[in-house]
């Protein structure tokens, strides 16, 4: 069930000034949560102390998550949505636990696939042992073959025209979302919009 993935740009080990970050980071009260430019920019700063020496000018990964990467691994379903605080859309602990693995399993060239998979059947503590490499799981060098353990038929979406240049893809058997999920997705989409 698991297979070896290429290793070739190792990750830094987890040095213990990344450690004090994260039990500080997880010790924060997460209950007014975080908004995305202040989430990202932790992350960014607390990924850099495992980032390999060399990216490689051609990797996916880059060497920071910017606004619109980030919502990009959200729209894939690496990163779970954010919750409303009022009028504010907000993150949590969680979403730093995804965006920092996200991060490291990206440069180690995992697919979004495989990563969206793993954030979908793991709770925050699986997470973090990963993250910290300290389970004999993912992210080094065992990943499933493949995200789904059963063959699955061929996806039908349909694509709609919203606007010049703005598409939108439903999937053929998706769940009719209530009223709450139907105002998260028109935040997204108007998040989406107003990034340059």
């Amino acid at each position: 069930m698991f297979s070896a993935m290429p290793h070739p740009s190792p990750v830094a080990p987890i040095p213990p000034e990344f450690l004090r970050q994260l039990k500080k980071a997880e010790a924060l009260d997460w209950a007014e949560g975080m908004p995305a430019t202040e989430l990202i920019d932790r992350i960014n700063r607390m990924a850099a102390w495992f980032r390999p020496e060399e990216i490689g000018n051609e990797s996916r990964a880059g060497d920071k998550f910017t606004l619109r990467a980030f919502r990009h691994y959200q729209t894939l379903g690496c990163i779970d949505a954010p919750q409303r605080a009022g009028q504010r859309v907000v993150y949590r602990f969680r979403q730093l636990l995804q965006g920092l693995l996200i991060r490291r399993l990206l440069w180690e060239r995992v697919p979004s696939d495989r990563i969206a998979w793993l954030m979908s059947q793991n709770d925050n503590a699986s997470l973090k042992r990963m993250l910290l490499d300290e389970s004999g799981t993912p992210p080094r060098n065992k990943l499933p073959d493949t995200p789904h353990p059963s063959p699955q038929p061929a996806e039908v979406w349909r694509r709609t025209t919203v606007g010049p240049g703005i598409e939108l893809h439903l999937h053929q058997h998706r769940e009719k979302p209530d009223r709450k999920r139907i105002e998260h997705y028109l935040e997204v989409i108007r998040q989406i919009l107003e990034t340059p």
